[in-house]
């Protein structure tokens, strides 16, 4: 299995379900002391699991051959592969630092009234 459908796996699926409900069960369970609880739901961010499928990919495919794995990837996210699809409407992909500022947010004074939310920042990938 490539990268892809090894990140959509059933156990990878509950995971995060379970880790989902477990925020805003904490959220009910803190909110009373003043403490806020929230999930960042990453996109898809440049991991080792997608090197190593983008490796497995260029290497593997004719069409790709000659291209480095992280070539490959930004090309994907950009949707140049129709025959793969885009994976988001902004064709771009999610890097570590989306991640920070997401929770530099959700810990600021701008977020107060923010708990037992999942943020999803995924270039629009899933929608609430």
């Amino acid at each position: 299995a490539d990268s892809a459908s090894a990140l959509t796996s059933v156990p990878y699926a509950v995971m995060k379900a379970g880790l989902i409900r477990f925020t805003q069960a904490l959220a009910n369970e803190l909110g009373p002391y003043n403490i806020n609880a929230n999930c960042v739901c990453p996109g898809i961010v440049y991991t080792d699991a997608w090197q190593h499928g983008a490796k497995h990919r260029v290497e593997n495919t004719p069409a790709y051959k000659g291209m480095q794995p992280r070539e490959w990837f930004v090309d994907f996210m950009a949707g140049k592969y129709p025959e793969l699809g885009p994976l988001t409407p902004l064709r771009r992909e999610q890097t570590v630092e989306d991640m920070g500022r997401t929770v530099a947010f959700l810990v600021s004074d701008d977020a107060k009234n923010i708990t037992g939310q999942k943020i999803y920042v995924d270039g629009g990938k899933y929608k609430n």
